[in-house]
């Protein structure tokens, strides 16, 4: 069992319509990630994990992210059975 916290800054180029970007779209965010890992046994890792905005910068507002959340899966390849 695992408790990480990962940090992300994402950009977010302005949308295009007709050839000229749009004015009101692009930014970006930085994300904090807390998430939990848990191997159930053999090659095998699960994960949840949930992702909070730090600080955002958007052209409109209606584009900021609250929150995210997630779960997922991870097959090690060509590593031994423990």
């Amino acid at each position: 069992f695992s408790v990480q916290l990962g940090l992300s800054h994402e950009t977010y180029l302005p949308d295009v319509a007709s050839g000229r970007p749009v004015a009101s779209s692009g930014g970006w965010g930085v994300l904090a990630h807390p998430t939990l890992v848990w191997g159930p046994g053999g090659n095998v890792l699960l994960f949840a994990m949930m992702s909070f905005p730090i600080a955002q910068g958007y052209a409109d507002a209606s584009q900021e992210d609250r929150w995210r959340a997630g779960l997922g899966g991870i097959v090690l390849l060509g590593q031994p059975e423990r």
